[in-house]
């Protein structure tokens, strides 16, 4: 299994352009080449929208033209990440072909400009099945069909929870039959152990590679996380660390943080310091290559008779 997207080696997701450096390009390429990232991916859609804030000034769609090239001519590659709702602010009835219509707009544009045919599917909660949002995993796969087939060399990257096993009711299996890659947010929020990321890594490995084997690029907290009792968590230096590691031990194609913008000094310094290495190595046995009832096989259990894949 070759590596997928350019997402390879470190990286970092960017959910706000003008709190990354101030939005200053010359800066955040310095950021960058500082930390050793070799990819960003910045959120360029919510729902149907391009522009999501209102009427406020610099958004991502005002600073994504003046950022990218700054990035790309440097040698960064640059995607983009759409968060998903399976419908839009106008209850549209074509609710996932509007999503993708737009998604396919933006990347068309997008790519002149130096941002890679790569997106990163952020898609949670909305897409949950339920009694008022039923057949989600439909809506899923209308929304990755009509993608790639407006932009046929498109690579879709699923960007979800780290659990397949506990949120049962999402279309992990509807998002990753069209997929590329996954992205898991591998947030081990509140959890003070050194060890905490990696062995959140290792379950999330082992669930997602129960419904589909593809190549993986797990990302880390570095954002606060209030606690609910006055305090805030923010992930540690040494947990970073030994998450990176581990990305590496398990063949991950590479790693990234959410988000960029609002990584501690201390998160930066860990990042910065660690140095993934040279080529990926791909894993022993490909997801094509297995019969089919082994496909969806997993130690313990298969989670399509736990009700877990849809």
């Amino acid at each position: 299994m070759s590596a997928v997207g350019n997402l390879v080696g470190k990286g970092a997701m960017v959910w706000k352009l003008r709190e990354w450096k101030n939005g200053n390009p010359q800066d955040q390429l310095d950021e960058c080449r500082r930390l050793g990232l070799r990819w960003i991916s910045i959120k360029d859609q919510d729902g149907e929208l391009a522009r999501w804030e209102g009427s406020l000034a610099r958004q991502n769609a005002d600073l994504i033209p003046v950022t990218v090239p700054v990035l790309a001519n440097a040698g960064i590659h640059v995607s983009g990440t759409v968060w998903l709702y399976g419908r839009t602010r106008t209850l549209h009835r074509d609710w996932s072909v509007v999503e993708a219509d737009a998604t396919i707009a933006i990347v068309k544009a997008l790519r002149n400009i130096g941002v890679e045919p790569v997106l990163l599917v952020n898609a949670e909660g909305y897409y949950k099945t339920t009694p008022l949002r039923p057949n989600m995993g439909d809506l899923a796969r209308v929304y990755c069909q009509r993608v790639r087939m407006g932009v046929p060399d498109i690579q879709l990257i699923l960007d979800t929870y780290k659990f397949p096993s506990i949120h049962p009711t999402f279309p992990f299996s509807r998002f990753m039959e069209s997929c590329v890659g996954n992205a898991p947010e591998e947030y081990w929020l509140g959890e003070t152990g050194g060890n905490a990321g990696a062995a959140t890594l290792d379950r999330s490995l082992v669930e997602y590679a129960a419904i589909r084997v593809l190549p993986t690029v797990p990302i880390a907290p570095t954002y606060p996380y209030g606690l609910g009792d006055g305090t805030t968590w923010t992930a540690g230096p040494v947990q970073l660390t030994t998450f990176l590691e581990r990305a590496v031990v398990k063949g991950c194609q590479g790693a990234g943080i959410w988000r960029l913008e609002t990584a501690t000094s201390g998160q930066k310094e860990a990042l910065a310091a660690f140095r993934w290495p040279g080529p990926v190595t791909p894993p022993a046995t490909r997801f094509e290559d297995l019969p089919e009832p082994e496909r969806w096989g997993i130690v313990g259990g298969d989670l399509r008779a736990r009700g877990v894949v849809d």
